[in-house]
């Protein structure tokens, strides 16, 4: 017997993320983005206005900026000059 089949069967509630990191061991960014602005008009802006929010000339810190700074063409970011950076 599995001491985890027993304790699951204990649970109330089963939380789980759908990031892709439980199945795949990485974050993956969904093709559907509904946060498009006046700024960001399609899924490569969203994904260039947050590689922009992150220190995209440094390594990336966390899961989260390797996810953005993979899906982005950094040559993009490189036209713009940050000037400070609050976490």
């Amino acid at each position: 017997r599995l001491a985890s089949i027993e304790e699951m069967a204990g649970m109330n509630m089963l939380c789980s993320d759908k990031t892709g990191t439980l199945t795949l061991n990485t974050m993956m960014i969904q093709e559907h983005c509904p946060t498009y602005s006046d700024y960001a008009k399609d899924y490569k802006g969203v994904v260039q206005y947050a590689a922009l929010a992150a220190k995209w000339k440094e390594p990336p810190k966390d899961a989260l900026d390797t996810m953005v700074l993979g899906a982005c063409d950094l040559d993009v970011c490189d036209q713009y000059e940050m000037l400070d950076h609050q976490p």
